[in-house]
This record gives C-alpha cells, sequence and structure tokens, in this order.
C-alpha cells in the first residue's frame, strides 16, 4: 500500500509539474506575441532602411547566452535565432539566392545566418547568385568560400572581382560538414552505386572504400542532386546532407561518413549596399580586395600597417588581373580585435599604398556548431 501510494504521490506532482509547464508555455507565448509587435513596429519606424542588422542581432543574442549561463549555449543561441528570424520576417521576409537544389549546405548555411523565416532562391552556380543580388531579384545571397579540407572557391572570389562596388559581404558563417549515405534501400547490401559532387565523394573516400568497396562512383553538379537522383532508384546511394535526405523521403543508411571529422566551409552572405568602415565596433573581422604597383615590394609595404597595428591576417589569396596578364589583385581577411580603432587607421593607411582598394564586407563571423 506504501507503495502504491508513492506512486500516487508521484503522479500528482508529475501533473502539477506538467500543469506549470503548460501555464510557462502560455506565457512564453504571449511574451513572443509581444515581441513580434515590437519588432514590427521598429519596422515601420526604419521605413526602407535595411531589415538585416547582424551586429545588433548578434550583441541580443551574445547577452541572451550571457544570461542564460547555466544552459547549454548552443541551444539557446540556436532558439534566439528562430525568434529574432522569426520577428525579422513581420518587417520584411529576408529572400535568399543560394546554390540548390533543395536541401543543399548552402540552404543549411542561409538557415544558420538568417533562421529558417526567409524564403530560397535555388540557382545553379555562384555567377548566377551575384547576379541574382545585383540586380535585387533576391536582396540577399549565400556563396562558399573556403573548405578546411578541399581549399578556396575560386569563383566566389573571380565573382567578386568582377562585380559592382555596391555588393559587399554582412555576414560570414563556419558550417560543419557532415555528410551522410542515404537511399531508399534500407542496408548497405542493396547499394550498387554511389553518386554525389566530386568534393563529397573526395572528402568521403576512405569511408566509401572501407564501406563499399565495389560500388562505382558516379559524379554529379551537387550533393542535392545526387539525393534527388537516389530518390528514383533503389539502387543508388547519395552522399548528400541530412536535409537533402529528409526533403526526398531517403533512409540515411550512415552518418557523418566524412573521412575529416572538422570538415568545415566557411560561406559569406552577401547584399546590396557597401560596408561602412566608420565604426568597427562589435565586427570581428573584414575582408579587403586590392592591387598594388607591379615592383618588388609593394605588396609587402600594403600590407605594413597590418603587422604594424598588431592584426592577425587570416587568409590571404591572389587572382589574376584580366586586364593585365600576369598581374594579380590579392584578397585578404583581417581579424578585428574588439576595440576597432587601430584596425580602423590601419586600412586607412593601407588604402593609401595601394593602387586599388575596395573594402568587401566588415561583419561578424559566426561558427555554427
Amino acid at each position: 500500500m506504501e507503495g502504491m501510494a508513492l506512486d500516487w504521490d508521484k503522479k500528482n506532482d508529475i501533473a502539477e509539474m506538467r500543469q506549470k509547464i503548460d501555464q510557462l508555455d502560455q506565457a512564453f507565448v504571449q511574451i513572443l506575441k509581444e515581441r513580434v509587435e515590437a519588432a514590427r513596429a521598429i519596422g515601420e519606424l526604419k521605413g526602407n532602411h535595411k531589415v538585416l542588422d547582424p551586429k545588433r542581432e548578434q550583441e541580443v543574442i551574445e547577452r541572451i547566452v550571457r544570461n542564460c549561463s547555466e544552459l547549454d549555449p548552443r541551444g539557446v543561441k540556436a532558439i534566439m535565432k528562430e525568434i529574432i528570424s522569426l520577428c525579422r520576417a513581420v518587417q520584411e521576409r529576408p529572400k535568399v539566392a543560394c546554390l540548390g537544389p533543395e536541401g543543399s549546405f548552402s540552404q543549411q548555411a542561409a538557415y544558420a545566418c538568417l533562421g529558417s523565416s526567409i524564403d530560397l532562391e535555388y540557382l545553379e552556380d555562384i555567377e548566377s547568385i551575384f547576379r541574382a543580388v545585383e540586380r535585387k531579384s533576391s536582396p540577399f545571397g549565400i556563396v562558399p568560400v573556403e573548405n578546411s579540407i578541399e581549399g578556396v572557391v575560386y569563383s566566389t572570389l573571380d565573382a567578386f572581382a568582377s562585380t559592382s562596388l555596391g555588393l559587399s559581404i554582412s555576414m560570414e558563417i563556419m558550417l560543419p560538414i557532415n555528410h551522410v549515405l542515404a537511399s531508399k534501400s534500407s542496408t548497405l547490401s542493396q547499394v550498387m552505386e554511389v553518386r554525389s559532387h566530386p568534393q563529397a565523394l573526395a572528402q568521403c573516400k576512405v569511408w566509401l572504400s572501407m564501406n563499399l568497396p565495389q560500388c562505382p562512383r558516379k559524379t554529379t553538379t551537387s550533393t542535392s542532386a545526387a539525393a534527388m537522383e537516389a530518390a528514383k532508384d533503389q539502387r543508388l546511394a547519395a552522399v548528400c546532407t541530412p536535409l537533402a535526405a529528409e526533403v526526398n523521403g531517403l533512409n540515411i543508411l550512415a552518418k557523418n561518413i566524412q573521412d575529416h571529422s572538422h570538415n568545415t566551409t566557411r560561406f559569406w552572405l552577401i547584399s546590396k549596399g557597401q560596408n561602412s568602415t566608420n565604426s568597427l565596433q562589435g565586427m570581428n573581422k573584414a575582408s579587403i580586395l586590392f592591387t598594388v604597383a607591379h615592383k618588388p615590394g609593394s605588396l609587402f609595404y600594403a600590407l605594413e600597417p597590418v603587422k604594424d597595428a598588431g592584426l592577425n591576417m587570416m587568409f590571404i589569396q591572389s587572382r589574376p588581373l584580366t586586364s593585365n596578364p600576369f598581374e594579380y589583385l590579392f584578397f585578404v581577411d583581417i581579424e578585428l580585435p574588439p576595440q576597432g580603432e587601430k584596425a580602423l587607421e590601419a586600412l586607412k593607411e593601407m588604402e593609401k599604398r595601394c593602387f586599388s582598394f575596395r573594402v568587401l564586407g566588415v561583419y561578424p563571423s559566426i561558427k555554427q556548431h
């Protein structure tokens, strides 16, 4: 009897706590509605000003994380990203051009930057994304810049070099690349062929050789395209994203099949409108495109202010200057300190020493977990 009473007490306690959770949920819903209405009012006050404010959004997220120090920061960030995305959408629902089809890593990167309250325009190549942003059919675009295994995405740099001065980087997201093997089949033994983008196949070469040594591999235009093909033929398997597997109704036969666990791609969110370098407060990265005189020591001379200011140069890449054979333009990423005054002076001094100089963006760089 005592045991039955104890069980009864526990059931009562659980019921009470569930009732409390229901009450908290109702209070949360009311607060969320009020936050959305406040965001709508801010949008009306802004008028035609841009809806995305990466600096302000990061400040809000970081403040909430600090105030919830006892909770998992990754979960708190994910929740706040979606709340901000929902509130932003009542001002204006962003449209983002990205590499398709649906289920691509570019789509994941777009969600990581802006949350899921966005509309996506799927395009076939990076140049098309830049054109879409330039002509404002999509106010934003998401483009891959560099993979930690495969290296630089040159078509992104080349597109920036040939585009108008009005395009800039609003945000950077570093996205972990986690591949899955997906198929309509339910077991590995039923898979007769593996398909994916050449980079994805290369990044999973060891796993595929060990687990499917007899299966031929065929390249596709994207991991998402491979998933679409696998959805039409049970004998096929795709190396793709979990999202592409879900979208195409595939079974995930194996997770995290990439050969390197720290495989990461960084993406840039691009938009129309030049970045201002009047204030670097709250931004942690700057990207610059410049050319120098074709003479000895000119590159060192141009970068000397960066060294003298003690700034960390995180990336440098040269690309051919098409108008002058065997001369080059340079892309540089610089890490910005919390107090940006020295960096601002260094950039101003650097501009004086360059033949041409363009700030591609001053922006927050975020690592997605």
